[in-house]
């Protein structure tokens, strides 16, 4: 059933909603793709969040950084649900910053030889597509942290490790990934050399705005089933559903999903405009324009924005 609803969800460019039109995608904005996730997580929670993972790891930074021939032949086949892509940045000390990655990709004449592993990539056990994240340079030359597109079935030398166990979304679990001497072509770079970790930034940003956008839809879902589950009658001499107490959580439930959807088409339609959409947290803002920190650039159009 799955399966299905993916591909289903691929003729309907929904697994790829911000793709322009001519990669396969649908062509809209951040704001779509938030109230269609919260539909699809309000009636198939593990669908929307394969949904969201291919979107926001995958298809969003190839859209963003990718060549034109880049999306042509890495983007169209994961927007149609047929195939799934996946991004790999964590390792063993798991953390985002260059002295985490050890993963390398060496140039050579025929392209880039990749080594390495990976840990806990989100759906990387039924990825066919993936980009990693690697230290990549001459042979003999400095390395820095890269991004790779890369084709992951059939490649010679990659292969699924352990996958970890999940307690929340079962369909989406967490991957081990090994690279051994795995050859890939000339054109693999996404982007430029070094600018790895401006691609994970902006990719980190990307996805809060999709798991905010499940939990309302799984919210949503919960709602509704406890709200049908207080109509169907009282168990006990008072009706459950006229019961003040019961009534005000109802009330709180209803609100707090209502402000949390808000918040959450706010930060899609500031993406949309290439503004931050982070308040605090880990790290700094990125602009979503030129990737770079906007306090470090002093630009007054590339402001940090509050809300």
């Amino acid at each position: 059933m799955l399966r299905e609803t993916l591909q289903r969800l691929g003729e309907l460019k929904m697994m790829g909603m911000i793709v322009p039109e001519a990669y396969g995608g649908a062509g809209k904005d951040r704001v779509s793709h938030v109230l269609c996730l919260i539909e699809v997580a309000q009636a198939f929670p593990r669908a929307g969040a394969i949904m969201a993972a291919n979107h926001a790891f995958y298809c969003f930074p190839l859209t963003a950084y990718g060549s034109h021939e880049q999306k042509n032949i890495y983007l169209q086949p994961c927007t149609t649900g047929i195939k799934i892509g996946c991004y790999a940045f964590a390792e063993d000390e798991a953390g985002p910053e260059t002295s985490h990655v050890h993963t390398k990709a060496v140039k050579n004449s025929r392209g880039w030889l990749i080594n390495g592993r990976k840990r806990f990539v989100g759906q990387g056990h039924i990825a066919s597509y993936g980009i990693v994240l690697s230290l990549a340079g001459e042979e003999r030359g400095d390395r820095k942290p890269s991004s790779m597109v890369m084709r992951l079935e059939k490649s010679e030398g990659f292969k699924v490790g352990r996958i970890e166990e999940s307690l929340d979304i079962l369909a989406f679990r967490n991957a081990e990934m090994m690279f051994e001497s795995v050859q890939l072509p000339q054109d693999v770079l996404l982007g430029n050399l070094g600018e790895g970790m401006d691609h994970l930034k902006s990719i980190q940003n990307e996805s809060w705005i999709g798991i905010a956008a499940l939990a309302i839809g799984v919210g949503r879902a919960v709602l509704e089933k406890t709200l049908k589950w207080v109509a169907k009658g009282p168990l006990s001499a008072k009706p459950v559903s006229l019961d003040q107490a019961v009534q005000w959580k109802l009330a709180d439930m209803a609100t707090e999903l209502d402000a949390a959807e808000l918040l959450t088409l706010r930060a899609a339609w500031l993406r949309d405009r290439g503004k931050p959409c982070k308040r605090g947290g880990y790290g700094q803002d990125l602009c979503f324009r030129c990737s770079h920190e906007d306090l470090d650039r002093g630009r007054p159009d590339h402001g940090r924005v509050w809300w």
